[in-house]
């Protein structure tokens, strides 16, 4: 097996970081990993992968600081068939001219009709809010982990599945809206042929790593 490429983000330019991260992850096989080196806590690293990658890696820590953090993610499933990373936050569609300014809508249940893979559908990130679209088919499962960050409101769009909040299981179906505090252990399984839901919460400003030390 390879030696884990190592990213160290502390002497590289930002606009840099996003393409060369995904890409390095994205170029694992099974059993491989990453290593994500800093001088502080790379703690929205975590959750963007989850977010984006669902089950497909796993991480721990190699080192937490308190003046050294080195962040491991080694990948444990292929990704899904027909899955495929967004390049891009897509933009709000605008509201009509002569509208509020700040006015934009999007229509969810359609985008979640129009899914293909397992993953994220759909995402936008304004000043305060990040709001992602996800979809799930039958079976699939984001395992329990700690969202220790911030407060997490998922609304269900299309289709069922169970919610597990602290060991407590809760039906996330269209229409139900689950608040997810922070500090809770948080998983979701689809049981229909799609589960889709809305996740919105304060935007996480942080850590965008990249690509340093071994190259691709």
């Amino acid at each position: 097996m390879s030696e884990p490429i190592l990213i160290d983000v502390r002497a590289i330019l930002k606009p840099q970081r996003h393409p060369l991260l995904f890409a390095a992850l994205e170029e694992l096989a099974i059993g491989e990993s990453l290593i994500v080196q800093n001088d502080h806590n790379p703690i929205p690293l975590r959750g963007q992968v989850e977010t984006i990658y669902g089950g497909q890696f796993e991480w721990n820590y190699l080192a937490e600081g308190p003046d050294e953090f080195r962040l491991q993610f080694t990948r444990r499933m292929d990704a899904p068939q027909g899955w495929a990373r967004p390049e891009r936050k897509n933009t709000l569609l605008m509201a009509p001219e002569g509208s509020t300014p700040s006015a934009a809508q999007v229509d969810l249940l359609e985008l979640a009709r129009a899914a293909s893979h397992s993953g994220p559908q759909w995402g936008h990130e304004c000043e305060d809010l990040d709001m992602t679209l996800l979809s799930w088919e039958n079976g699939k499962r984001i395992e329990p982990h700690i969202n220790a960050e911030v407060d997490v409101v998922w609304v269900g769009i299309e289709g069922e599945g169970i919610a597990t909040i602290n060991g407590e299981q809760h039906q996330l179906r269209p229409g139900v809206a689950l608040l997810i505090p922070k500090s809770s252990k948080r998983g979701v399984e689809s049981t229909s042929a799609r589960l889709s839901y809305f996740s919105i919460h304060r935007r996480r400003r942080g850590l965008m790593p990249t690509l340093g030390g071994k190259p691709l």
